[in-house]
């Protein structure tokens, strides 16, 4: 019987350790690097007091199978967990998806970022976008290594992004942009541009394929004329993008 109380004393203290939800103060970030070992990791938990006992949590990772599972990224932490919460993230990874829709500008990326965790600040995102260095010339599209404005770089498409990393989020769209558009194509950087511009206005201003190439007619010829567009388009774009909040 005491040995039988012993076991039951233990069990309901590992599952309240292991499973029962608690609070934080704070949501965290907690990175886990490429390699590390989840004695480590562990360990960093326990310190931060996410794991309050961390023998009892690697006795949950041993018999859980989960030595090969978890996946380096940056997590949030908090304001509620649970340690079983915690690694559940950590197997499931730090990607997050998110659509990136045509026609979207910068500003709005940045915003959707956000709203998905994957930033805490729509500006951390959009400096990058408006101001971004390619100082290793891997986009061989941009006008200038320095200082390019991506507005109309950034592919739409369906992305996993890592949380955390504006910098990352940016060069996998544009990475994105350099293999479905740039190498498909290859026009010239002034060209390719000009393209691109034309495109917005155009997916802004119609509807139909078929209007669109009707007006892509005329704006062209007036852009050749360098004679104003007169696109509604044009005004909405510089709307959105410059409006402060």
């Amino acid at each position: 019987m005491a040995v039988f109380l012993v076991f039951l004393a233990s069990l309901f203290y590992f599952v309240d350790e292991i499973y029962i939800e608690r609070t934080f103060s704070q949501e965290i970030e907690f990175r886990i690097e490429k390699g590390e070992s989840l004695k480590s990791v562990i360990s960093r938990l326990e310190s931060l007091g996410f794991a309050r006992n961390a023998f009892l949590a690697k006795i949950y990772v041993y018999f859980g199978g989960l030595n090969d599972s978890v996946k380096p990224g940056v997590y949030l932490i908090g304001p509620k967990y649970s340690v079983k919460g915690i690694f559940d993230d950590f197997i499931g990874g730090s990607e997050i998806e998110v659509r990136i829709f045509e026609g979207w500008t910068s500003k709005d990326i940045s915003l959707a970022l956000k709203d998905k965790g994957v930033i805490k600040k729509a500006d951390e995102f959009l400096k990058l976008a408006k101001n971004f260095s390619d100082s290793e010339n891997k986009y061989g599209f941009l006008l200038s290594s320095t200082g390019a404005d991506l507005e109309g770089y950034l592919f739409p498409d369906t992305y996993k992004f890592e949380r955390g990393s504006a910098g990352s989020a940016v060069e996998l769209m544009l990475d994105n942009f350099n293999k479905k558009v740039y190498l498909r194509h290859g026009k010239p950087s002034e060209e390719l541009k000009n393209i691109l511009i034309m495109a917005s206005m155009l997916e802004k201003e119609v509807q139909s394929e078929k209007d669109m190439r009707l007006i892509s007619g005329i704006l062209w010829k007036r852009f050749e004329s360098e004679i104003p567009l007169q696109a509604d388009a044009a005004l909405v774009y510089v709307k959105c993008v410059l409006m402060v909040d």
